[in-house]
């Protein structure tokens, strides 16, 4: 459903672009038709106006065509799955049964995005799905990562914290739904295996 939800958002600011930009051409052609066709004579006293309102039209269309066109490669480019999460969903299928569903790709207003949900008898499973390659180092809450000369520096974003956000903002969605009490844990899933990704 996540997918699909995403699938959907894509094809609707494609939609939505498409109106932009059909907009923009007309307010472009008509600004500049506005110039081969002048409707004010410059000795008129509304001449200043029309010429600005012309200008206006061209420009802003010109602009709004812009916008369009980024909405449309926006569109087109939206991620509608996140393939890492489906390898992690292809592997847990292996191992679970049919107890357990697994929701990837869940973006919604409430909650931001996250990558996978495992749901079971035990309670709700909040993955944090990475596709890194490297040498990591975990103490605690700190996450570092091995530079090209093997000196440990910490990494860009802490997977820990996004994980704990993550778990935050489902339990402040499911407490909306009256499920407050639902047990909520979290994991941090490298997708490689060493030594692609080698964990100490």
């Amino acid at each position: 459903a996540p997918s699909r939800a995403l699938v959907r958002r894509s094809y609707q600011w494609l939609t939505v672009a498409f109106l932009v930009i059909a907009v923009a051409i007309f307010m472009a052609i008509f600004g500049l038709a506005l110039y081969q066709i002048p409707l004010v004579s410059k000795s008129h006293d509304a001449y200043p106006f029309f010429n600005a309102g012309r200008g206006v039209l061209f420009v802003g269309g010109v602009i709004l065509g812009g916008v369009g066109v980024g909405m449309a490669i926006r569109a087109v480019t939206w991620k509608v799955d996140n393939d890492v999460a489906k390898l992690l969903g292809d592997e847990l299928s292996r191992h679970l049964d049919k107890q357990y569903a697994l929701i990837r790709n869940i973006n919604r207003r409430q909650l931001g995005y996250i990558d996978a949900v495992l749901l079971g008898p035990p309670g709700v499973l909040v993955f944090r799905v990475l596709n890194l390659k490297g040498k990591f180092l975990n103490e605690k809450a700190k996450w570092l990562k091995a530079d090209k000369s093997g000196q440990w520096i910490p990494m860009r974003l802490n997977p820990s914290q996004q994980v704990i956000d993550d778990i935050k903002s489902l339990k402040q969605y499911l407490a909306t739904k009256g499920l407050q009490d639902l047990p909520i844990f979290g994991a941090i899933v490298f997708i490689h295996d060493d030594p692609v990704v080698h964990l100490t």
